[in-house]
């Protein structure tokens, strides 16, 4: 569906709707700064591994990071670095990508880490990530992203259809029953090399998508199922209130620089985007309804109905 925004005061209806709790919330503006967003359907999960509807992919992408994301301004569309230092290097026989990751990105402070205190995101990180997303217990729809390219993965995937199911299993080694997947190197903190089986010219595209979001291991250890409702990202947004069927409201992070105008852009490039202090994230119950709340203004983004 192709989507229509519009910058406005919003008013108190929608947002009373998602986190009033009586008759005083309901007379309560929304904060400054707010953008209220319309959900084609529920929210499934947070987990990015697991995400396949549009709804909980929108809500994975504020609240992690992947390597590359898109420059909305280009045409056609091209990829720019988010978590990654720059785009990847490719080898003469294009069978090996390297990746070196932005220094002092850190993950927020959360109970996964030792002493609660977030660290700094690393290349072995990006390389868990992408392993979880191709383990069979995960039980990933994404894996077609990686699927038949990386040197030694879908031997991995195999091997782990008779591996025991473990939520919490926060690393892959031969003892545990899982394979060495040769197409991952980590050459040391911050570099990756992808070793591929065959040319994959798309794979920039697919270490973009929400699939390939970066998570630190002591996440998936300490949560284990809990990730679906307990993100651990470095996106723009932390989670604030989810309520999967109704809406999920974002807090912005403070201390979050990612997200500046592309390079190529004009007199503002390389410039801090501005950002909402707060999205609120609605479940549609309908499209017309949804579209006269946009309307009305109680909406800041809506899909457009086709009836």
């Amino acid at each position: 569906m192709r989507a229509r925004t519009r910058r406005t005061q919003a008013v108190a209806g929608l947002f009373a709707l998602l986190v009033a709790n009586g008759p005083q919330a309901a007379r309560a503006e929304p904060p400054k700064g707010t953008l209220q967003v319309s959900l084609p359907g529920p929210v499934q999960t947070l987990d990015p591994a697991l995400a396949a509807d549009v709804s909980s992919r929108m809500c994975v992408t504020a609240l992690y990071d992947a390597l590359y994301e898109y420059d909305h301004l280009a045409r056609p569309y091209e990829l720019v670095p988010a978590l990654a230092a720059d785009l990847p290097e490719e080898s003469e026989d294009h069978l090996t990508w390297t990746v070196r990751l932005r220094e002092g990105v850190t993950y927020p402070d959360d109970p996964c880490f030792e002493g609660g205190k977030g660290r700094a995101v690393t290349a072995a990180d990006v390389a868990f990530c992408l392993l979880r997303l191709m383990d069979a217990n995960t039980g990933s729809q994404g894996r077609w992203v990686l699927r038949g390219y990386v040197a030694g993965l879908d031997a991995f995937t195999e091997a782990s259809k008779g591996v025991a199911k473990d939520p919490r299993r926060s690393t892959y080694t031969a003892a545990e029953g899982y394979p060495e997947v040769t197409g991952f190197e980590v050459v040391d903190a911050t570099t990756l090399r992808i070793h591929l089986a065959k040319p994959y010219p798309e794979l920039p595209w697919a270490l973009a998508t929400s699939y390939a979001s970066v998570y630190p291991p002591e996440a998936v250890k300490h949560h284990g199922e809990d990730l679906a409702k307990h993100p651990v990202g470095t996106g723009a947004y932390r989670l604030g209130t989810y309520i999967p069927t109704r809406s999920v409201v974002l807090n912005a992070r403070s201390d979050y620089t990612i997200v500046r105008y592309p390079t190529t852009r004009g007199a503002a490039s390389g410039a801090q985007l501005p950002r909402n202090t707060m999205v609120v994230m609605t479940v549609m119950k309908d499209a017309m309804t949804d579209w006269n709340r946009f309307t009305r203004g109680d909406l800041d983004v809506c899909p457009v109905p086709f009836e």
